[in-house]
């Protein structure tokens, strides 16, 4: 959901050099997401989509976020906000699924590691 969030966020931001940061990002989440999916298939798994009802309420959500974060420094704290919450729920899961596979966890640490370097690049819009 990062990669279509970034999408729609995308519309909004004017400063060039933030849009460029979000798009590196938005281009992370999609290696990531492809990672994951590799990984996934060959367990002989199918992955879990996202609800359409999911998305289209985060989509909405970024909508309007989008539209009240009109400075670099606002999107730039709701990004974020979204990172933190993409390292917790990475470290949670790792917590909850103790008999994960090494490259599960190996995907979760990059996971974790990509979030915490969007944190500090984005810190210089703050």
């Amino acid at each position: 959901m990062g990669e279509e969030n970034i999408n729609v966020l995308l519309k909004s931001v004017g400063n060039t050099k933030l849009r460029s940061d979000l798009i590196t990002q938005m281009e992370g989440y999609a290696t990531l997401n492809i990672k994951a999916k590799k990984q996934i298939y060959e367990n002989r798994e199918n992955p879990v989509e996202e609800s359409f009802w999911t998305k289209l309420m985060a989509g909405g959500m970024i909508r309007v976020n989008a539209a009240m974060a009109s400075t670099p420094d606002k999107i730039a704290r709701m990004m974020i906000e979204g990172s933190t919450m993409g390292i917790v729920e990475a470290k949670k899961a790792l917590n909850r699924c103790k008999s994960a596979s090494r490259p599960a966890r190996k995907l979760a640490g990059e996971v974790i590691t990509f979030e915490q370097n969007n944190i500090e690049r984005l810190k210089e819009y703050l």
